[in-house]
């Protein structure tokens, strides 16, 4: 058996002033996951650096996404956001990092692993864009909760919105997560 964790927090929120200059991750919230194999490298899933540029930056982006325009994602190496949330969690910020972890066979493991690494190694995009109201996206449209459910990565739930996501996460027995 071989493992896979999934990883999320809660996001301080885009209306707090006191968090205007972190990441647009740290806001929004975010999942992720981590492979048995390399266990210092958390993959997400998000809007691409292009997408950025061509929305007209951060705040266009996410404007856009609120409006429900789906963008260009793909998966990234998301670690310094995660240990990023972690630390403004131990200062007060309500970004706690949960992690669950799922027991896979080793063949299907491995499948996963491939795919993800070609996904990442060739930026493979895919439509990424913020839920609807109850969680759920138009089709072929994810987020990087549900995201990796579509690679085979087992997930805690098919809701989008993070923070019933992690809700579920703690039900189904996630603990906190360290760097």
């Amino acid at each position: 058996m071989k493992k896979i964790s999934i990883i999320a927090f809660r996001g301080t929120s885009f209306r707090d002033p006191k968090y205007k200059t972190e990441n647009a991750l740290i806001r929004a919230g975010h999942v992720g996951w981590i492979f048995e194999d390399e266990p210092d490298v958390i993959y997400g899933f998000h809007p691409t650096n292009k997408a950025v540029e061509e929305a007209g930056g951060v705040d266009q982006l996410i404007l856009l996404l609120k409006g429900k325009k789906r963008q260009p994602g793909s998966i990234q190496d998301d670690t310094a956001v995660f240990v990023r949330a972690y630390q403004l969690a131990q200062a007060g910020a309500r970004t706690q990092v949960y992690e669950i972890t799922y027991n896979l066979i080793e063949d299907e493991y491995d499948a996963i692993y491939a795919r993800v690494m070609t996904l990442y190694e060739t930026q493979a995009e895919m439509w990424y864009n913020f839920p609807k109201r109850d969680g759920t996206f138009e089709k072929n449209e994810s987020n990087c909760a549900i995201f990796p459910s579509l690679i085979g990565i087992p997930i805690p739930s098919l809701n989008g919105l993070v923070g019933e996501y992690i809700q579920e996460m703690r039900q189904k027995g996630a603990t906190e997560w360290h760097p």
